[in-house]
């Protein structure tokens, strides 16, 4: 997996590629947290390049949206298309994040 973060004012787009495993999450956990705690609260996720998320993925996306809920900002989930979206159906994340 490959990720690219954009930050601006209060924003942070992130841009995802590849397959998003476990053993990738911490150094994206960390960065997002980061980017977080220097004041963008609004983080949106560009899923577009991702072709397989697993469970650890999942826990990242909900963990990013109570954190950025609790700085009165959001979570935005855009692209997720294939298995990915799938995914999201299945677990009914769908219901919870804001995906389009």
């Amino acid at each position: 997996m490959q990720y690219q973060i954009v930050e601006a004012n209060s924003q942070a787009t992130i841009y995802l590629t590849g397959k998003l495993y476990l053993q990738d999450i911490e150094e994206l956990r960390c960065d997002l947290v980061q980017a977080l705690e220097k004041g963008s609260k609004w983080l949106t996720v560009n899923l577009a390049g991702v072709t397989y998320i697993d469970s650890s993925g999942l826990s990242l996306f909900v963990m990013l949206h109570k954190c950025a809920e609790q700085l009165h900002g959001g979570l935005t989930l855009l692209g997720a298309h294939g298995m990915v979206q799938e995914i999201f159906k299945r677990t009914r994340l769908d219901t919870l994040l804001s995906i389009r």
